[in-house]
């Protein structure tokens, strides 16, 4: 889950800034999916609650996923065809909740510009809540705040009481009004939506394909499907038709099953992600076979990572669903 803006955003000027440095520029432009809310002429910058780590990593055609994935992806289509779509009626609002956590540099600019000594130095886990409440004809609510601050090593912790116990997580919020679900403009991968526009996709495996996926690398497509699918009450058809349209998408893989941070175990969906030199990354998106629901999401170093200090196989950042429904009110359900 894509919830803390901030460090993405150090994050990806630090590892350019290193690249250039070492005389290893980019070859092309590295883009983390960001979600824009605007209420009439104000802009309101938000975060797309997904924790996939999207680097662009060029373009492709109309292709298709490898056959375990496009088999994998047809019984989640099945499976979501056959659950009842969200209802909101007068004055109830969707409620939805996720838990993140990533590994996070430790450096005296805390959340700020990520000096390349502090990518390579050993890491704190920050682990973020966040959720959000939205109505079609109302203003809503969100919250982001930190959960729990660790260390996984003795050097970790040791780093951050050596620089003065720095800021880790520049994101936290007390609870602020979002827009009516009308005035919000999603921004998928290289193109945009509005949350109407979404949700009166066809729901047809062509059209979402075209609307949604046409053109994007496969990390991008396992991201922005994510996103509609945890973010926003979509009827069954066009959740079966996301699943259905990625399918098409080339590069995507199956990859076994995994744990999420809620406990729950389901299949993954996977994808490289890349785009910056000493950089390999493998883009995650874990699902419910058998519910067609999405469960959660990975970044996972799919190989030798200078430029992050960390080994292949690492768990870099994970999240997971933890709640959707409705409620009557803009805030969390009781016990939610």
């Amino acid at each position: 889950m894509t919830l803390w803006p901030e460090f993405e955003s150090a994050l990806v000027q630090s590892l350019e800034r290193n690249a250039k440095r070492t005389a290893q520029s980019p070859t092309r432009s590295t883009h983390f999916t960001l979600r824009r809310q605007r209420a009439g002429a104000a802009a309101v910058a938000a975060t797309a609650v997904g924790i996939v780590v999207a680097l662009v990593v060029g373009g492709g055609g109309v292709g298709s996923s490898n056959a375990s994935a496009a088999q994998l992806l047809r019984s989640a289509a099945e499976a979501a065809a056959n659950q009842p779509s969200p209802h909101l009626g007068p004055g109830e609002f969707y409620f939805v909740r996720g838990r993140t956590t990533t590994l996070v540099p430790i450096s005296r600019s805390g959340a700020g510009t990520v000096p390349r000594e502090a990518m390579l130095a050993p890491k704190a886990r920050v682990t973020i809540d966040t959720w959000q409440a939205w109505s079609p004809t109302q203003v809503g609510a969100e919250r982001i705040h930190v959960v729990d601050v660790s260390f996984p090593t003795s050097a970790a912790r040791r780093r951050w009481e050596a620089l003065g116990r720095p800021k880790l997580f520049a994101g936290a919020s007390r609870v602020r009004r979002v827009p009516r679900l009308g005035n919000v403009i999603e921004i998928l991968g290289p193109r945009s939506i509005t949350v109407p526009q979404l949700l009166a996709l066809p729901d047809t495996a062509r059209r979402v394909y075209e609307r949604l996926f046409a053109g994007v690398p496969g990390s991008v497509a396992l991201n922005v499907a994510f996103q509609c699918l945890y973010l926003y009450p979509l009827a069954s058809g066009l959740r079966t038709a996301i699943y259905r349209a990625l399918a098409l998408v080339p590069g995507i893989h199956a990859g076994g099953k995994a744990r999420t941070l809620t406990g729950a175990v389901g299949d993954v969906l996977w994808a490289r992600a890349g785009g910056l030199p000493g950089v390999a990354l493998r883009a995650e998106l874990i699902v419910d076979p058998h519910s067609g629901t999405v469960l959660g999401t990975r970044t996972v170093i799919a190989g030798p990572h200078s430029l992050l200090g960390v080994p292949a196989g690492t768990v870099y950042a994970q999240g997971a669903v933890v709640v959707r429904t409705e409620t009557s009110s803009p805030g969390p359900p009781a016990g939610r």
